[in-house]
């Protein structure tokens, strides 16, 4: 057997963007007795794999429980080395200095001296430790094996938390109104991790009347005030790609007086009724409604906010030194209205989406959808004897108070508010500004690249409709609405009846007018799953089209459970073939929430690589439950574990 040469590994294998590059190594294409192999995909082994390793389309590497110790793409990888126990201390020796492999997990017939022989040459590497020894039916013994020179790694820590959800009387913007909290706070608690944690939740819902769900991509949406921050950091030793100084998080929503079940019951009802713009917007869980903080400086009948001190609605006022930068981390958890967000004479300098690194840009204002989360950086280099509005607003609507705070320069009191009226905000029918700042995202410098090519592609048409004579939205002319048993359970256990096993359409009619009310306006309701393959490629094109009634077309932004998938692109109009070479193949972002804009088309691109199913809809909660959504499913017999009777089951 040819014994590998560190120094020619150590030449060949790369590490470059979070990947392994350049050609394998001669002297390891040349080991015959090594497998390779991923889980799920047996087929794939050898050099073969190890040039996977190298074109790999999706390179971040997670940590997991240790039946599977590691992730690549979503996968459980094994490297197994199948050796004598001679050749086995002959690779040991050789590995002793760094070299570049990820992971080896050396099986060998027991053998206490080649044990020994394989310890004490990792042991001798400062660099590199034994993470566990472990027998399988007393006759094979594994060696799992890290080198520390390839990845500041670390199975990280396992973080329990306990979250009770009760209601609880409360005045988010000065009103008296119930509320959901968690743990008696409203938003509820900050979740923060670093990459490779393991967390451990324990819901109790101690709701009367309701069953209750957390759902992360950061952030969980609930009208009635259900959700708080999920922050992840880098691990220990990694750096961000950018400078700051101190970092603030805020939740931008949207507050309605009456309940949900109200508005619920409204969407649901003949004759429709549909619920309005929200009575205010909130800036971490607070909001004024019956007064304003700017009274005296924009024209408007509510009184100037006179804040004691104490007050549930009163602002939290973010307080900064002068010339230095701060990263502020945005998310949107509204259920209806698309937000504007502004720091009054200061610039912002985009450097994150969805958790996802961006090429940074700077703006005067962003335009956030509900689900969208973003991270900007702010150099406070303004006159430092001032303080400077915060402004959340929805774009060119007055109906709805702005929302406010204030940027408060240390060196000036808390108590003297802004001289100046706030930001105005964009026009809402003023797309172009919208559009504008969407299409300046663009992935920063070694983030994952999309797949070339696409196993499958879903021709998605979102329609408004009438089911029945109930409105209703509608994708290929079918409403969603959801099974009383879980999709996952049914399609694990082989559960008949469940669901409707024919598979919804994957595209529609090519003759559809877009720019005018549907010919036939009645559609149908369906819960089929659209079934993906493991690893296989999948495009989705959603298609906007003229809603109901009347020359209108909505704003929709879509998000996907499970995933990160690729925008590849934006157009107008209906979606035709050659649209596809608009395409952005070189450095589309990496997104979990996309915008379908009036009249147009929105392409995304995913591998399905995450076992499960999994809901992709659109995140405004009322278009939601009036059916806008649809179910993905992939390799769900990969599900290893299913609780089976504490209800928490996952579509």
């Amino acid at each position: 057997m040819a014994k590998p040469n560190p120094k020619s590994l150590t030449s060949h294998l790369r590490l470059n963007d979070n990947r392994l590059t350049g050609p394998i190594p001669k002297e390891l294409a040349a080991v015959s007795s090594l497998k390779v192999v991923f889980e799920n995909n047996p087929r794939l082994e050898g050099p073969e794999l190890l040039g996977l390793f190298r074109n790999q389309e999706t390179q971040s590497l997670h940590s997991s429980p240790m039946a599977q110790l590691l992730t690549w793409s979503g996968q459980a990888c094994y490297v197994h080395l199948q050796a004598q126990p001679s050749e086995a201390r002959d690779m040991f020796q050789h590995l002793r200095a760094p070299t570049k492999f990820l992971l080896l997990i050396i099986k060998v017939p027991p053998s206490q001296s080649v044990l020994a022989t394989a310890s004490s040459s990792i042991l001798d590497s400062s660099k590199s430790i034994i993470i566990i020894i472990m027998s399988f039916k007393a006759l094979t013994l594994w060696l799992w094996c890290i080198w520390l020179n390839l990845f500041d790694l670390s199975l990280g820590a396992v973080r329990h938390y306990k979250f009770n959800v009760q209601y609880m009387i409360h005045k988010p913007d000065c009103i008296e109104h119930l509320v959901m909290a968690i743990n008696g706070q409203f938003p509820g608690p900050t979740i923060r991790a670093q990459v490779g944690d393991t967390l451990h939740i324990a819901l109790t819902n101690n709701l009367f009347t309701e069953g209750t769900l957390i759902h992360w991509h950061g952030i969980r949406q609930r009208t009635a005030g259900l959700y708080g921050s999920l922050i992840v950091d880098l691990a220990k030793g990694q750096k961000e790609p950018f400078h700051y100084d101190g970092e603030f998080n805020l939740l931008l929503s949207d507050w309605w007086h009456e309940s949900t079940q109200v508005l619920e019951v409204g969407l649901s009802s003949i004759p429709f009724r549909w619920v309005n713009d929200p009575q205010s917007l909130l800036i971490n869980g607070r909001g004024q409604y019956n007064c304003s903080m700017a009274a005296n400086l924009i024209n408007t009948t509510l009184p100037q906010c006179k804040f004691k001190g104490g007050e549930e609605c009163e602002p939290q006022i973010l307080q900064v030194d002068p010339n230095k930068t701060y990263r502020i981390r945005i998310a949107s958890t509204t259920s209806l209205v698309s937000l504007n967000f502004a720091i009054a004479n200061h610039k912002m300098v985009v450097v994150e989406a969805d958790g996802n690194y961006v090429q940074p840009f700077t703006i005067d204002d962003i335009h956030i959808h509900s689900g969208e989360s973003y991270s900007v950086l702010v150099t406070t280099n303004q006159d430092p004897n001032k303080n400077y509005w915060i402004s959340v607003a929805i774009s060119g609507r007055e109906t709805t108070p702005q929302a406010l705070t204030i940027l408060n320069y240390k060196t000036v009191p808390t108590t003297i508010f802004p001289s100046s009226p706030p930001s105005m905000t964009p026009q809402f029918d003023d797309f172009n500004h919208t559009k504008a700042f969407t299409h300046k995202i663009l992935a920063l410098k070694g983030t994952p690249p999309p797949p070339q090519q696409y196993d499958r592609r879903l021709l998605l048409l979102s329609t408004e409709n009438l089911v029945n004579g109930y409105g209703k939205y509608a994708i290929n002319n079918i409403s969603l609405v959801l099974p009383t048993t879980s999709y996952l359970g049914a399609i694990k256990y082989k559960i008949g009846g469940v669901f409707d096993q024919n598979p919804p359409p994957e595209n529609f009619s090519t003759d559809y007018d877009i720019f005018n009310p549907p010919m036939n306006p009645n559609s149908k309701t369906g819960n089929g799953v659209y079934m993906f393959e493991l690893n296989h490629v999948v495009d989705v094109i959603l298609q906007n089209a003229n809603a109901l009634n009347g020359k209108i077309s909505e704003l929709h932004p879509w998000h996907l459970h499970g995933h990160d998938f690729w925008v590849l692109g934006y157009g107008e109009g209906k979606f035709k073939a050659s649209d596809e070479s608009k395409f952005n193949l070189k450095n589309p972002p990496l997104r979990n929430t996309a915008v379908l804009f009036p009249y147009s088309w929105t392409a995304l691109r995913f591998k399905a690589d995450n076992p499960g199913v999994w809901a992709f809809h659109c995140h405004i909660e009322p278009h939601l439950h009036m059916g806008m959504g649809v179910v993905f499913a992939e390799a769900v017999q990969h599900v290893d574990h299913i609780p089976g009777s504490c209800g928490c089951y996952r579509i």
